[in-house]
């Protein structure tokens, strides 16, 4: 389903019109509700290898805008989209309600998130993608792993959640709840005013993100708690996946030092320490991305040498 005309999607893509580019939403069947998503292609293809932007608790497509359009800026196609917000459970996806899937996991939530990635590496991609998953994004995105390594190339834990060991729910809404204290409501307040605009959609995407179905994004919070996703990382490297994890130094959600100290043992490529907190990957994507972008060149020109 398509909000634009062909002919004018057409002509910003031959123009390189990226808020025309962006605006186009497509829909694509997600077990009988409607995922929404953006595909971008660059102006000029560096890698004919896509990105796939994972967005974490409470994010959406629009959230990303700006780290979509650095990397469309780099070379590389680039899609992303909105987890549905209502629709069914995930053993009602499974097939016959796989009870090995639901019993290793335990977290329909993170399942459902889970089969979204995947339909849009099975609709949209003919071979491997690179998957950038931010926060919760990092716990569904190594599950989608598990179900379909062979689509994955190099997955990027960014500020990921699963990947400091236990949690509990009532720490990690006290975390979150100073993340948006001091990196979106800081970006707000910031004179810089692509960082005050940034701030200000990632706030706006949040609040709209709980409104559409509180009970689900409950459920999904206490997920998040409930899972880790530390020994997958392992499984990766056995199958050849490649992984980045990259940490804020100042991250109060997921903490640099637990981090460190739950991989320590853990086979990683690259592990990628970003000035800031919880959010940079959205309020200054120019670095963030840039650094993530630069890492994934040089493993796919490694893989070729």
């Amino acid at each position: 389903m398509n909000e634009f005309p062909a002919k004018a999607i057409e002509a910003a893509t031959e123009a390189y019109d990226f808020e025309t580019l962006f605006a186009h939403r497509e829909k694509i069947d997600f077990y009988g509700d409607e995922l929404e998503l953006v595909d971008i292609h660059p102006e000029h293809d560096t890698s004919n290898i896509p990105v796939i932007i994972a967005p974490g608790w409470s994010e959406t497509m629009d959230t990303f805008k700006d780290s979509i359009k650095t990397l469309v800026d780099g070379g590389r196609r680039v899609i992303s989209f909105n987890h549905p917000r209502h629709g069914k459970e995930a053993e009602d996806m499974l097939p016959n309600g796989d009870s090995d899937i639901m019993e290793a996991y335990k977290q329909d939530a993170e399942i459902r998130k889970a089969l979204a990635i995947i339909e849009i590496l099975n609709e949209r991609i003919p071979g491997k993608a690179d998957v950038i998953a931010h926060s919760e994004g990092g716990i569904n995105t190594a599950i989608a792993a598990t179900f379909q390594a062979e689509k994955f190339n190099n997955i990027v834990f960014a500020n990921a959640a699963g990947l400091m060991g236990p949690d509990n729910f009532p720490s990690l809404v006290k975390r979150f709840g100073l993340s948006v204290a001091k990196d979106t409501l800081g970006s707000i307040g910031n004179n810089d005013p692509e960082r005050k605009t940034r701030g200000g959609r990632s706030l706006k995407e949040t609040i709209k993100y709980i409104r559409t179905n509180f009970l689900r994004a409950t459920e999904e919070s206490g997920a998040i708690s409930a899972s880790e996703v530390d020994g997958v990382l392992k499984y990766l490297a056995e199958v050849g996946i490649g992984v980045i994890v990259v940490c804020g130094e100042n991250d109060p959600v997921f903490p640099i030092d637990r981090v460190k100290e739950t991989l320590k043992d853990v086979p990683i490529d690259h592990f990628i320490v970003m000035p800031g907190g919880h959010t940079e990957i959205v309020t200054d994507p120019e670095a963030y991305m840039g650094k993530i972008l630069e890492k994934l060149n040089e493993m796919e020109k490694a893989a070729k040498s």
